[in-house]
């Protein structure tokens, strides 16, 4: 019987990790393409994302608080 891995050594495919950052999938295509975005592993044809390294993405985007108009 597998060892279970820690939740944040998971691999989510590119078709699940958009739901954990937030954006959609061809976001986080371009962004591989442009080499930002977070970590991803390319075995043979296929794109994964650690959970952990997703984490880590979101934690170390800039945070702001938007002004809300009050008319």
């Amino acid at each position: 019987m597998p060892t279970p891995r820690p939740a944040e050594h998971r691999l989510l495919t590119d078709r699940e990790a958009p739901d954990v950052v937030g954006v959609k999938r061809k976001t986080l295509q371009e962004w591989r393409r442009l080499g930002k975005g977070p970590e991803f592993v390319r075995v043979s044809n296929r794109i994964f994302y650690r959970y952990g390294d997703l984490l880590a993405f979101l934690a170390a985007c800039p945070h702001s608080v938007g002004k809300r108009s009050h008319l």
